[in-house]
């Protein structure tokens, strides 16, 4: 899969819009309660209120179009794998919500059970792929949502971020890998080795995966989805890299300048490349134009409802996107969203 390919699967400005909003603080998370959660299970949103509407709508819009890709015969089976992996994933922070609530402190198995599917890494990839190809079978996304590299992709996502996360989910009262190590072993452990001990996990996660991406005769997924895989961990690592990117808008600004934007200075005079053939780079996350260039225009034009001052913070899942987005140089508007109750 070459990356350009790449970027166009990942590139659906309602994945973007969805994720924006699903990867709110952890305190927008606490908002949807279980019965909200219910009817989003039972896909009724008529009786939804605030933000648990402005999810149901975003989602129920996203699942219907990844849908109308495929055959009508196909689409009321896809419609309930995908209701059902967004449905765990609320599950998900419900559960660390809980967690969160009532001071419980989870084992280390329990945690990252939980853990790999909230950060839905799984889901992102699943949906690109079935965006990229609608021709694959249903069994084949079946079963890739239980595939062992897909269970790496989701354990490696989490412990990448809970490695630069740590602080400030403590301070949200979320749980996290890091201060839950420190919990088991010793309360006096140094941070430090908390860290060392998250990381070696992470290394041995991402070498299994790196097998199983490299090695047929181990992994009987097709190649074009182990090459999905394979993209989508390598943008997590890149955003969590040194920092959490994802957590600050301006620390996640200047790495998309410089993965995308920046030329790279090699020595080359300035006169073989003419200024007016170079993207401009992003100064603002939250305007509606994005990268100009003699060939290629992105532009993003974003629903009220999605506004920064409605909803300021840029999540990891919603930065992941917007960095794919812009690297592909594709033109597309993001459309209002408004309950259509019907998916086929």
């Amino acid at each position: 899969m070459t990356k350009a390919s790449f970027s166009r699967s990942m590139s659906s400005p309602r994945k973007a819009a969805l994720l924006k909003l699903a990867g709110r603080a952890f305190t927008f998370r606490q908002s949807v309660y279980m019965s909200e959660l219910e009817k989003l299970t039972r896909w009724d949103g008529k009786s939804l209120k605030g933000h648990a509407r402005i999810i149901f709508d975003a989602l129920f819009d996203l699942v219907r179009d990844v849908v109308a890709k495929f055959s009508i015969e196909q689409r009321l089976d896809m419609a309930k794998l995908f209701q059902d992996l967004w449905y765990h994933t609320f599950e998900s922070w419900m559960t660390e919500a809980k967690w969160s609530r009532s001071a419980h402190i989870a084992s280390t198995d329990e945690y990252l059970q939980t853990g790999m599917t909230s950060i839905a890494a799984h889901v992102v990839v699943l949906m690109a792929a079935c965006s990229m190809d609608p021709t694959l079978p249903l069994h084949t996304i079946k079963t890739c949502t239980d595939h062992t590299i897909t269970k790496l992709l989701m354990v490696s996502c989490r412990l990448l971020n809970d490695i630069q996360s740590y602080e400030k989910e403590e301070k949200d009262g979320k749980m996290n890998l890091v201060t839950l190590h420190m919990k088991d072993v010793n309360a006096e452990e140094d941070i430090h080795n908390s860290i060392v001990y998250v990381k070696e996990i992470l290394e041995s996660q991402k070498k299994d995966f790196i097998e199983h991406v490299l090695m047929d005769d181990i992994c009987d997924m097709p190649k074009p989805l182990k090459q999905l895989h394979f993209g989508c961990l390598k943008t997590f690592q890149m955003f969590f890299n040194s920092s959490n990117g994802f957590d600050s808008e301006i620390e996640m600004i200047d790495a998309i300048n410089k993965a995308i934007y920046l030329p790279i200075d090699i020595g080359i005079e300035e006169s073989l490349s003419s200024p007016s053939s170079m993207p401009q780079k992003i100064s603002n996350l939250n305007g509606t134009e994005k990268k100009l260039s003699t060939k290629k225009r992105t532009t993003l034009t974003l629903n009220a409802t999605l506004n920064s001052q409605r909803f300021p913070s840029i999540s990891w899942a919603s930065s992941n996107f917007f960095a794919i987005q812009a690297s592909a140089g594709l033109k597309f508007n993001l459309p209002k969203m408004s309950p259509k109750y019907c998916l086929i």
